[in-house]
């Protein structure tokens, strides 16, 4: 894969929004569209890439596309895609599969079992692909793969890179790469196979019963040398938040957060009043009504969650200011600072002098 191609999609690997338990209703909800649009950039616009997704060449793609759509284009990837297993160099960069919370919460948790239990409680919420089931025994934990739809060709991309992302993570977790894992995909080998076998470091079964990634019992339940209680427990809330829109007895402020904290994340900018409906599947005007019904406000949300997310951003040390204001979506380091004297009659840096002991007592 080239260079520009791995380049152009650092930053646009993930997923985004709100999922169903029907496949049906899987399929037809709606992903960031971002990976896609920089893929079909940098091939310079194959018109084998959209073919049967139905989306207009004409005009440039939207911003979100359904995962139905998603899988079609993947699977044009396995069939004509100079190197359909871009995957691979993508996650051993350290691109992340999932974005937000759930990025956190596994790379934070206090063993790979709390880790691998994340995609089970919050990535079955979103529009993704798979149900994640996690079962322990006295020997071995697993975490199942199940796919809620056809996966056609793209199936050994499909399944192939979030077994390789928990890898990852389980490497992480451990600080070493896990050779006793066991990965499982039920698809046969692929032309790749000795390059994904090494990229996985372990044992890797083809046309397996299903797709997993087994490892000893013991190892899942080693404490982490990543683990951080702070970043843990504030990942937890945002893996909360961001699947809030998914529960349709939430009410409108609640749902209208997560999707904020959904857009946040994807985007990396100010969720916009029009975005948020769209998400939400109704008109500006109607949420408007609907908050205005709880009475709330559109901007006092945001504000409210932009206040949150900075506090548990400058509590992270080490995180420069300009990076804190980057991450909540504002323009540069000197609005971020006004906003902030504004919530809480200091600056950022004064916070966190607060907020974080001193280093000698730290140490």
């Amino acid at each position: 894969m080239s260079n520009r191609l791995r380049a152009s999609a650092m930053d646009t690997w993930g997923k985004h929004g709100t999922a169903s338990k029907t496949p049906d209703v899987r399929a037809d909800r709606r992903m960031c569209a971002r990976f896609v649009r920089s893929l079909d950039a940098t091939l310079e616009r194959p018109s084998w890439l959209l073919a049967g997704a139905g989306l207009d060449r004409k005009d440039e793609l939207p911003e979100t596309i359904r995962v139905g759509q998603y899988i079609t284009i993947m699977s044009n990837m396995a069939r004509h895609a100079p190197d359909p297993a871009y995957f691979i160099d993508f996650l051993e960069a350290g691109v992340p599969y999932f974005r937000g919370g759930i990025d956190l919460a596994t790379r934070y948790a206090p063993d790979i079992r709390s880790a691998f239990a994340i995609l089970p409680r919050f990535a079955n919420e979103r529009p993704g692909i798979f149900e994640h089931r996690l079962s322990m025994d006295a020997r071995t934990l697993t975490l199942e793969l199940d796919a809620c739809m056809p996966l056609g060709d793209a199936r050994p991309i499909l399944t192939g890179a979030p077994l390789l992302f928990l890898a990852r993570v389980a490497a992480a977790n451990l600080g070493r790469p896990v050779h006793e894992a066991r990965i499982e995909l039920r698809h046969r080998e692929v032309p790749y196979a000795a390059r994904l076998r090494a990229a996985f470091r372990c044992r890797v079964d083809f046309a397996a019963p299903r797709d997993a990634i087994t490892l000893p019992r013991a190892l899942a339940l080693c404490p982490s040398v990543t683990h951080d209680p702070a970043v843990w427990t504030e990942a937890l809330a945002r893996c909360e938040a961001e699947v809030e829109p998914t529960r349709p007895n939430s009410g409108w402020s609640a749902r209208t957060r997560g999707a904020c904290c959904n857009l946040l994340t994807s985007t990396g900018r100010v969720p916009r009043l029009e975005q948020v409906a769209g998400e939400l599947g109704v008109s500006a005007r109607t949420l408007i009504r609907h908050l205005k019904a709880e009475d709330t406000r559109f901007h006092a949300l945001v504000d409210v969650l932009l206040q949150e997310r900075s506090q548990a951003l400058l509590r992270e040390n080490g995180l420069a200011i300009r990076s804190v204001a980057e991450q909540l979506g504002l323009s540069d380091a000197s609005d971020f600072n006004r906003r902030f004297r504004r919530w809480f009659g200091m600056t950022p840096s004064q916070y966190r002098a607060q907020a974080l002991p001193p280093l000698t007592a730290r140490s």
